[in-house]
């Protein structure tokens, strides 16, 4: 009996052993394969771009592109993230660009450093993510080259782009604002609180887009919240940034027009291409 009862301790201490080698090695149930919702077709590709901070790691790796189907797939099996983590305000090292269809179509920006390691998408949800993902796989990179032009007007930039569509090297270009609009002007929007604007700056925004919508339904423009202004926690005001044509402008007359007036977008563009 004693014999059995030693046996049956052993085999419990076992089956302990083994799930918790599974919890240890299972994925975490917050964890999310960051690249899931993109197939990662043969003629796709994976971008990533320095942008501000400096990082050893960053320093060392660089700019670099994956467009190998095999490679593509082994970093997408790879590149799980961790939980749910805070929006820091850390700086930030890469920015990612899942490329298929001759477009971007989904970014992301990495943060690298210890305590800071995470990756936010373009709503701004951020999980924990480590730098080892990055180091792991960089023996398949490929180094681009970036060419950064201007031009001295939007006519020429805009065909300039046009022709990168077709060219086979070419693996993204950042668009600008300028492919659709010439520049951009200011107003200021006092947002009514009875109708419910004070309580965001989204529900301003809104209400400055559907006056807009109402005014000018037939032309194309952006309207985006810069600043905003508040009395006793309530929002009052946002100063209001719109993207739009030069002939739009010149007969916009639904708010009063900040005095710095019209900014027209500098042609200037960087384009991404294969080695």
């Amino acid at each position: 009996m004693l014999n059995f009862s030693r046996r049956k301790s052993a085999v419990f201490l076992l089956i302990g052993a083994i799930l918790a080698g599974l919890i240890y090695f299972a994925p975490s149930p917050w964890g999310v394969v960051l690249l899931e919702k993109h197939p990662l077709e043969p003629g796709d590709s994976l971008v990533v771009l320095k942008i501000m901070g400096e990082h050893p790691i960053s320093e060392r790796i660089g700019d670099f592109y994956v467009d190998e189907p095999g490679a593509l797939r082994l970093i997408k099996s790879k590149w799980v993230t961790g939980a749910p983590a805070p929006f820091f305000l850390c700086g930030y090292h890469y920015r990612l660009h899942v490329i298929s269809k001759g477009a971007v179509q989904e970014s992301f920006d990495l943060n690298l450093e210890s305590g800071c390691n995470t990756i936010v998408n373009e709503k701004g949800e951020a999980r924990w993510f480590n730098p080892s993902l990055i180091e792991k796989f960089e023996d398949i990179y490929q180094k681009p080259r970036i060419d950064n032009k201007s031009f001295e007007t939007l006519k020429l930039a805009r065909e300039y782009l046009a022709s990168t569509k077709g060219d086979p090297r070419a693996l993204m270009t950042e668009e600008p604002e300028w492919t659709r609009f010439d520049g951009t002007f200011n107003f200021d929007y006092a947002c009514d609180a009875a109708k419910g604007e004070g309580e965001s700056e989204e529900a301003c925004l809104a209400s400055v887009s559907r006056r807009l919508r109402t005014k000018y339904p037939n032309q194309e423009f952006l309207p985006e919240a810069r600043r905003q202004t508040f009395t006793r926690g309530k929002l009052e005001s946002i100063g209001v940034r719109l993207s739009c044509t030069d002939s739009f402008r010149k007969r916009f007359d639904l708010f009063p027009v900040k005095k710095d007036g019209w900014t027209p977008f500098k042609p200037e563009l960087r384009v991404v291409f294969r080695n």
